[in-house]
């Protein structure tokens, strides 16, 4: 019970038995008919609109309830590990040059052309929550340099072409060069997608005989068919096998193809996250939503899209959406936190701003 409110157990339920019943396997692998997926697709957006304003009631009592000053932001971790992440929120109108505070700690902050403020809560507690101030004051130069051919923190520096690829992502810290030689990386590959069999369920081992290259944004409206997606990240990272997020833990697979074993393993599922390690370093890839993923002579390829035409003449036809994070670090992937910051990218921290109304944000910000 929130604030004397009955638990809303009946509405949870109902959602919830559609969602299992959604996640039978045929639906889930994307190989049903395009009716099941035109039902489904109108049972999740009804579960999504219930859930969202659930949660958004819930939120509002407990903001309303924190002990905090008008004006204070109220962000919530609902993961298992400490939240560090970028949050987004509305700032109030009424403050001309609006500043963040973390205790006595004065946050720099980012404005977006659409009106929103960004910054970098850090430490909010697992299952919890942290409050932080928002006042006016003078701004806090930020390390974040960029134009459209670079980006530049006090960790990394990302080269840029004039089709957006990575020319170089260099680790400012370690002091070497994330990407191979002469190698470009975020580089959109299409390939001819026509298995033997099972069209929605195989790629075949000879897919990437036939491939062409495109430039494009990671808002997609996608119409092919027999057309499988990748984008490549070519690493100089020397390492016989990778480490790939499943259900409950992960799996190693090795990035060769020296055994016929190893050749018929060249797309791997994952989850969250990827991660390919030498001695002391290593490169993650998380990712929101993909589900697919190879990794070869230290290429890695994440599988983004793929448009079957059987059972579903329009499989994937739609607008899609969808993101991805490089995370060079050192160590091993353990060592680095990568699970975390996986998590943390799938699960985002939410919130909401205590004023004379609460305005609930939701953290869409990677």
């Amino acid at each position: 019970m929130l604030n004397g409110d009955p638990y809303p157990k009946e509405e949870i339920l109902a959602g919830w038995e559609v969602i299992l019943r959604n996640q039978f396997h045929d639906i889930l692998s994307g190989s049903s008919i395009k009716e099941v997926y035109d039902d489904s697709k109108e049972e999740y957006e009804a579960i999504r609109v219930s859930g969202e304003r659930l949660v958004d009631q819930a939120l509002e009592e407990v903001v309303q309830a924190v002990n905090a000053p008008r004006n204070s932001l109220v962000v919530f971790n609902s993961n298992s590990f400490v939240g560090e992440q970028v949050v987004s929120f509305v700032c109030p109108k009424e403050m001309k040059n609006p500043m963040v505070l973390d205790g006595k700690e004065m946050l720099p902050i980012q404005e977006t052309t659409d009106g929103r403020c960004l910054f970098c809560a850090q430490n909010v507690p697992s299952k919890g929550y942290k409050t932080f101030g928002i006042t006016e004051g003078e701004a806090v130069e930020p390390s974040l340099q960029a134009n459209d051919r670079f980006l530049e923190n006090s960790y990394v520096k990302v080269m840029l072409d004039e089709h957006g690829q990575f020319c170089s992502i260099f680790d400012k810290q370690e002091q070497r060069e994330v990407l191979k030689e002469g190698r470009k990386a975020n580089v959109l590959m299409t390939y001819e997608d026509r298995p033997h069999n099972f069209d929605a369920w195989d790629i075949n081992n000879y897919y990437d005989e036939k491939s062409w290259e495109i430039v494009i944004q990671n808002e997609i409206d996608w119409k092919e068919k027999n057309i499988l997606m990748k984008t490549l990240f070519p690493v100089d990272i020397h390492a016989d096998e990778a480490t790939y997020e499943i259900q409950y833990g992960n799996v190693k697979r090795k990035t060769h193809y020296n055994t016929s074993w190893d050749f018929a393993r060249f797309e791997v599922c994952m989850h969250k996250y990827m991660d390919i390690s030498e001695e002391g370093y290593g490169v993650s890839i998380l990712n929101d939503c993909k589900y697919g993923c190879s990794v070869h002579d230290g290429v890695i390829g994440l599988s983004m899209l793929k448009s079957a035409v059987y059972p579903n003449p329009d499989a994937d036809k739609e607008h899609h959406s969808f993101c991805f994070s490089i995370y060079p670090h050192q160590g091993s992937f353990q060592e680095a936190g990568t699970i975390a910051k996986a998590y943390a990218m799938k699960i985002p921290c939410m919130g909401g701003l205590r004023n004379q109304r609460v305005e609930i944000f939701r953290n869409s910000i990677r």
